[in-house]
C-alpha cells in the first residue's frame, strides 16, 4: 500500500501525553444503562485511547516517510549522491519501515479482530443468546472482555502491552530524531551535511530496542496458547507471516529453551 503524506503531527518524546485529555464520553439513561454500565464505558474509553495511540504512532512514521523521500529526491538533485550518504539513508529507512510495519500490521489486527470476529460474534449472541435483559448484560460484557483482550489491555495481556507501550514510544521517538521536518529544501540540503538532519545515533539505539522488543513479544508468544481465536498468537501470525521474524531471531540468539 502507499503511503500518503500527512500534515506535521508534532510528536517528542512525551507525545503520548497530549492524548490523555481525549476521552470517550457518553451519557447514557436508564434502561440502556443497565448494560452501559459507568465500568463499560470506563472500558470503551480506555480502548479508545490506546487505538488512538497506535494511529497516532502510524502517522508520526508517515511524516517521516514523507520527509525522507523528499530528502531522497533533494539528494539525488543537488549532486550529493555518493555512495556513502545513500548507504546510510537507505539505513534509516530500513529502520522506518520495521517499526511502521509493525505499527500498521498491529492496526490492521485491531480493525479486523474488533470489527469482524469480536462484533459477529456479539452479533450472533445477540440473536441466538439473549431471553431477557441479563443476557443483554452478559453478552455485552463478553464483547467488551472480547475487545479488551485483542487490544491487549486485559490483565492477562499485560506483559504484551508493555512491549507496544515501548513500540508507540519509539514512533515518536524516531519522528524527532530528523530536524527541519518543514523547513526542507534543496538549499537546506546543500548547507548541511547529512548528520545535522538526521539524529543517527538515535536511530540506532531506537533500532537496538526494537529488535529487543520484537525477542521479547517472540519469547511471549513462544510461551503463550497457539490455538487462541484472539489475542498474541494470532497477531503474531499477522506480523511474522512468512517467518522473517522468528527465522531472524533464531539466526542470531540461536534456538529458545523453555
Amino acid at each position: 500500500m502507499k503511503e500518503q503524506p500527512v500534515t506535521s503531527v508534532a510528536a517528542s518524546e512525551h507525545g503520548f501525553h497530549m492524548l490523555d485529555d481525549f476521552l470517550l464520553g457518553y451519557k447514557v439513561d436508564w434502561p440502556v444503562n443497565i448494560v452501559i454500565t459507568e465500568e463499560a464505558l470506563r472500558r470503551y474509553a480506555e480502548i479508545f485511547c490506546y487505538l488512538v495511540q497506535v494511529r497516532f504512532a502510524v502517522l508520526s512514521l508517515t511524516e517521516v516517510w514523507r520527509f525522507l523521500k523528499e530528502l531522497t529526491q533533494l539528494i539525488s538533485r543537488s549532486g550529493h549522491s555518493r555512495p556513502d550518504i545513500l548507504k546510510e539513508l537507505n539505513s534509516v529507512m530500513k529502520v522506518r519501515h520495521q517499526v511502521y510495519h509493525f505499527l500498521s500490521t498491529l492496526q490492521q489486527y485491531h480493525h479486523c479482530n474488533l470489527s469482524d470476529i469480536s462484533w459477529r460474534r456479539f452479533q450472533h449472541s445477540l440473536k441466538h443468546q439473549v431471553k431477557d435483559m441479563r443476557d443483554i448484560e452478559y453478552v455485552h460484557l463478553c464483547y467488551v472482555t472480547d475487545a479488551l483482550h485483542i487490544c491487549f489491555l486485559s490483565n492477562e495481556t499485560k506483559p504484551v502491552a508493555t512491549i507496544i507501550k515501548s513500540m508507540l514510544q519509539q514512533a515518536l521517538e524516531f519522528r524527532s530524531c530528523f530536524k527541519s521536518l518543514n523547513d526542507l529544501s534543496e538549499s537546506t540540503v546543500n548547507q548541511l551535511n547529512l548528520h545535522s538532519l538526521i539524529n543517527f545515533s538515535q536511530v540506532d539505539a531506537i533500532k537496538t530496542r526494537f529488535e529487543s522488543n520484537i525477542k521479547d513479544l517472540y519469547i511471549l508468544h513462544s510461551k503463550s496458547s497457539k490455538y487462541e481465536e484472539l489475542g498474541l498468537s494470532r497477531f503474531w501470525g499477522y506480523l511474522n507471516y512468512n517467518e522473517y521474524h522468528s527465522l531472524k531471531i533464531t539466526k542470531d540468539v540461536g534456538c529458545f529453551y523453555f
